[in-house]
């Protein structure tokens, strides 16, 4: 496996990537006419689309795994392909995301992770990120819980 920045290329791979992780991940907030019409809509599209220059992916045989947005000092997004769970492809690129922060010598990194979304903070607090607050985020038409989690860098 490779973590590589992303390209625009690998546009239609990520937007596939974060729509079935979406779903799988969402289906009990939102209904299913709600993720597919944040897909079907080209917003997925539109938003990856912009924000490509800020990703990094992990790729196989010229299959992208999954991918991390980082701006700054904060994981915005990080998605793996369902079947590549638990094969260690979230650990590298939560990796990457750190060596990347760290070079822009930035002394902390940071993320938001929804609360019922347990993988993800496992995935997290087994790289050693504490939690530093709990707060609640407005998605599309609910609130949900989220755990605000950061790692000190040295």
């Amino acid at each position: 496996m490779q973590i590589r920045p992303a390209r625009t290329s690998d546009i239609d791979a990520i937007v596939e990537v974060a729509g079935r992780s979406w779903l799988a991940a969402m289906i009990h907030v939102l209904t299913y006419a709600e993720i597919e019409q944040w897909v079907r809509d080209g917003k997925a599209r539109a938003i990856l689309s912009r924000k490509v220059d800020d990703m990094m992916v992990a790729v196989e045989d010229d299959e992208l795994l999954g991918f991390v947005l980082v701006e700054t000092d904060t994981i915005r997004e990080i998605f793996v392909r369902l079947e590549n769970h638990r094969q260690g492809v979230g650990r590298r690129l939560v990796q990457a995301a750190i060596d990347k922060v760290r070079v822009a010598g930035c002394p902390v990194i940071k993320v938001l992770v929804k609360a019922f979304n347990i993988p993800s903070n496992r995935l997290f607090q087994s790289q050693g990120f504490r939690l530093a607050s709990i707060t609640e985020t407005a998605f599309f038409s609910h609130t949900l819980i989220a755990n605000c989690y950061e790692k000190t860098l040295a």
